[in-house]
């Protein structure tokens, strides 16, 4: 998303935007008589409301995934291959070893979608703060509302709570991103691999259940690919303050 703060029309008349985007979209909602500011505050409180629980999704999310691949690792360590209720064998677990790699991408895949969504909110934000509240814009203290820490960090402006130049907030995020991404592939050939070598290859559920994490692999890193080419991504101006650059 642009730093520029957009100006509105000096006429105060209805501009219609030039193009079909969102900074467009809420430019077009800004010149509007709705617009009033005590419907714009009540807007960005229930986008703040929003993130909020957006971000607690995405945690909860990478939890699960992280979850679900230890589960995988101790049914195929046979540390846990049964279940008993007061000291009674109730079943066997590891047939659960074969759609663990399935769910685990599903999880993936709604990571990056979640973390899309909070993207899209976060820039509407952004845009009606700079066009509406500059000071709050200029300052950066819009950022303390935007909620966009992940397990590791936090979007907080790092002046905030250090002084000098230090490459620890930059590399905090950026592992975790990059271990978001390239863990659960890593994880899912692993774990195919070890299915096949143990099950051999003509088992059909496996099969289904590769087919279907692969699908959702696809779709996953097809709408991470966008979302990273997508001009209004909010996060770039967290990476320009890790990088002292705002």
């Amino acid at each position: 998303m642009s730093d520029a703060v957009t100006q509105l029309p000096d006429d105060g008349q209805s501009q219609v935007p030039d193009e079909d985007t969102l900074e467009g979209d809420v430019r077009q909602f800004l010149d509007s008589e709705e617009a009033t500011p005590e419907f714009l505050r009540e807007c960005l409180w229930r986008i703040v409301d929003i993130l909020r629980d957006l971000a607690m999704s995405q945690r909860r999310t990478i939890v699960g995934i992280l979850s679900l691949m230890l589960v995988f690792e101790l049914l195929n360590r046979s540390l846990v291959n049964e279940a008993s209720l007061v000291g009674v064998k109730l079943a066997r677990l590891d047939f659960l070893q074969t759609p663990i790699p399935a769910a685990v991408c599903y999880l993936f895949l709604r990571a990056i979608a979640v973390a899309k969504d909070r993207d899209i909110y976060a820039s509407v934000y952004y845009a009606i703060v700079g066009q509406r509240f500059p000071g709050l814009y200029a300052s950066q203290m819009d950022r303390l509302f935007t909620n966009s820490r992940g397990l590791t960090f936090s979007s907080v402006p790092k002046r905030y709570y250090m002084h000098g130049d230090h490459i620890w907030p930059f590399v905090l995020p950026a592992a975790e991103a990059v271990a978001t991404v390239l863990i659960t592939p890593v994880f899912s050939f692993y774990a195919y691999w070890q299915i096949f070598a143990r099950g051999g290859v003509g088992s059909l559920a496996t099969w289904l259940s590769l087919i279907v994490a692969v699908a959702f692999l696809l779709v996953a890193f097809k709408l991470a690919y966008a979302f990273l080419n997508t001009k209004d991504v909010a996060d770039k101006r967290l990476i320009d303050d890790m990088l002292g650059r705002r």
